[in-house]
């Protein structure tokens, strides 16, 4: 079975991430790289942390953000039938390091110019 990519896509959500105690740099450095490293993840437009819950290895981060995702679609499946908030939240809840995902606006495709 083939897998496409569908054009990019822009959304905003809410995620809890876990963020390593031990990562270089500040926090906010620390959830950026978090947020680049999710399934699909091209670009993290603006960020804002929420919360934070410390744990003994990790820390437990509450964030809002704008990404820009390319969806993962099995050719099968038909393409405009994953291009939804559903199918978002379930291609970051897969990614490692994220505890909840809650996608807030409307999934929209991102051209290239």
């Amino acid at each position: 079975m083939s897998v496409q990519k569908l054009p990019s896509v822009s959304a905003s959500a809410d995620l809890t991430v876990f963020v390593s105690r031990d990562a270089s740099g500040d926090l906010r450095t620390a959830v950026r790289e978090r947020l680049r490293k999710l399934d699909g993840v091209t670009n993290v437009d603006e960020f804002e942390l929420c919360g934070l819950q410390p744990g003994l290895n990790d820390l437990t981060v509450e964030v809002r953000a704008t990404l820009v995702v390319e969806l993962d679609v099995d050719a099968g499946e038909g393409a405009t039938a994953r291009r939804d908030a559903a199918a978002l939240e379930t291609q970051l809840l897969d990614s490692f390091g994220v505890k909840r995902v809650s996608v807030l606006s409307e999934v929209r495709d991102v051209r290239d110019a």
